[in-house]
């Protein structure tokens, strides 16, 4: 379906979920439904994500 609207209460759920994911080492989530809509947003918040995972195995 559909994504749904961002909204500031939408941002703030995506944003909590990051933060209780934070702790668990080699688990990211990323896509345009917590990156927001539009290409540049999602990759920057993939590569994000990735570069993440290579530091917390040691390989950045």
């Amino acid at each position: 379906g559909p994504l749904p609207p961002v909204t500031p209460a939408y941002r703030e759920r995506t944003t909590r979920l990051e933060e209780q994911l934070a702790p668990v080492s080699g688990l990211e989530v990323t896509g345009a439904w917590v990156a927001g809509t539009g290409i540049a947003a999602v990759v920057g918040h993939a590569r994000t994500a990735a570069g993440r995972l290579v530091g917390s195995h040691g390989g950045g």
